[in-house]
């Protein structure tokens, strides 16, 4: 695959390999800078691969930022818009993990401090 050919991938998908080139490497780059950021910052405890773990909801954000982003390129792109009907799995992925994320939101004070004072 040529460099022109990639940015494509990246910046307009018109097919599904052009959409899973799209989706893996806007994951990649953004999961990127989260870990160089928290590795490199001070405001952030020392990094450990055990916390590595720690990243789901960086993960679930980058999928979200993906879909996002595609929905707005699909918007003045109709190639893209085509392309974008086959986003099922990613947009399951990124509503599940969307539902469990927020469901501990019903409760409206800190259940976790309450667990640990019992």
């Amino acid at each position: 695959m040529e460099w022109g050919d990639f940015l494509t991938c990246v910046v307009r998908p018109s097919s599904s390999r052009q959409l899973f080139i799209f989706y893996v490497a806007w994951i990649s780059l953004f999961l990127a800078i989260n870990l160089l950021w928290d590795v490199l910052s001070p405001l952030t405890p020392v990094f450990h691969l055990h916390r590595i773990r720690d990243k789901v909801g960086t993960l679930y954000a980058a999928s979200t930022f993906c879909s996002s982003l595609l929905l707005l390129i699909s918007l003045f792109d109709s190639d893209v818009a085509k392309v974008a009907g086959d986003t099922l799995l990613p947009m399951i992925q990124a509503g599940m993990t969307g539902l469990l994320h927020s469901v501990g939101e019903i409760c409206p004070y800190d259940s976790a401090a309450r667990v640990q004072s019992a």
